[in-house]
């Protein structure tokens, strides 16, 4: 691999008219016999590669070459519907993510993955689509965001109760 490569993948929102908000990433990674800084970034997407960063997460330090789970905390960060996504893995040079001949994936209907990994070698100046069929393995942890109008309701709701509970009480 060479100096600054990056890999990407992508994952893109359903279309159901809610936003989600994105708590965690789990990256199945490995590395060689030394321990290996990557730093998860989240990208937008433009023209189906990774556009523009919208968050860098906290490194992890990746260890042994045995592909293991790593969970990173998002801080802050809507996933939109019918929006998608990039996963950059940056300072991968001496790490592997760990990659599957399958495009099954496993989700809670919210979001698939895409079918395509993507690399940079000039920090993201220019994207090419990688040489492999394969397809990384990772995971994005989120709950769904409530529509104002349901916060709405809920309040309504709760006030009446409070007025009907203190008609009674008189």
């Amino acid at each position: 691999m060479a100096p600054g490569y990056s890999p990407a993948m992508s994952f893109t929102i359903d279309s159901t008219p809610q936003s989600y908000a994105f708590l965690s990433l789990d990256l199945q990674l490995s590395g060689t016999s030394s321990s290996a800084n990557v730093t998860p970034s989240i990208w937008n997407n433009v023209s189906g590669h990774p556009g523009s960063r919208l968050l860098t997460l906290n490194s992890v330090s990746v260890t042994g070459s045995t592909p293991t789970t790593y969970t990173v905390s998002v801080p802050n960060l809507t996933l939109n519907a019918n929006a998608t996504y990039w996963i950059v893995l940056d300072g991968a040079i001496a790490t592997s993510w760990t990659t599957t001949l399958s495009e099954s994936e496993t989700s809670s209907g919210s979001w698939t993955i895409g079918n395509s990994l993507y690399e940079t070698v000039d920090s993201g100046a220019t994207w090419q689509l990688a040489e492999t069929i394969e397809v990384a393995k990772f995971g994005i942890n989120t709950i769904v965001i409530p529509e104002p109008s349901s916060i709405a309701l809920a309040i309504a709701g709760f006030g009446g109760a409070l007025l009907w509970r203190r008609r009674a009480a008189v």
